[in-house]
């Protein structure tokens, strides 16, 4: 009888050593690393060492004096970003699917910077959870920015993007606030 975590662990497996990951996972790097830890802490636990001990000293590589154990959340990233940057501008149903997504967000995010060169961990809570959000936070997490990406543009000089309206004149909205003022201008399509 499988426990919730066994099976997780295992679809985690599957899909981390597939072709698409991006299409098939909307998972954190958070819980990629509690997935991990199942297995993680016997292995630590029969080595002798610490569960407790430095994770970037776990997964660093040996010739730096790292124990060279693989990242599932690192590996999954990498797979995502590298099918998201080599498909965006393809003819098929990926790279549609790809800029459709990316899109479809930016125009719910509602801001003159690109959601994926953000470091606002909002993106998440604002917009519709897709594979797409997901990939921002994962990178976010990472300090990793993807440079480019359309963002509408702007009708008249003066104009100001939706969501940048609070920013602009200095209003500090709670994370409960930014979520229901994203709601309001999403709800009534304004960009």
């Amino acid at each position: 009888h499988d426990t919730s975590e066994q099976r997780g662990f295992r679809t985690l497996y599957c899909t981390s050593n597939s072709m698409y990951p991006c299409t098939t996972q909307a998972i954190l790097s958070a819980d990629i690393d509690s997935l991990q830890t199942i297995t993680l802490r016997p292995l630590l636990s029969k080595l002798g060492i610490s569960t407790t001990f430095a994770r970037q000293a776990l997964y660093a590589p040996s010739k730096y004096g790292g124990a060279n154990l693989k990242c599932s959340h690192l590996e999954v990233l990498a797979k995502q970003l590298a099918l998201y940057i080599l498909n965006f501008d393809g003819d098929g149903w990926l790279g549609f699917n790809f800029r459709a997504s990316t899109n479809f967000t930016q125009l719910e995010w509602g801001k003159s910077i690109h959601f994926l060169e953000s470091s606002d961990k909002m993106v998440t809570k604002v917009c519709t959870p897709t594979w797409v959000t997901v990939m921002q936070a994962n990178c976010q997490n990472k300090d990793i920015r993807l440079p480019g990406g359309w963002v509408p543009p702007l009708k008249r000089s003066g104009d100001i993007h939706i969501g940048d309206l609070p920013s602009k004149y200095n209003i500090d909205l709670s994370a409960s606030d930014t979520w229901k003022y994203h709601q309001v201008f999403q709800f009534l399509r304004i960009t």
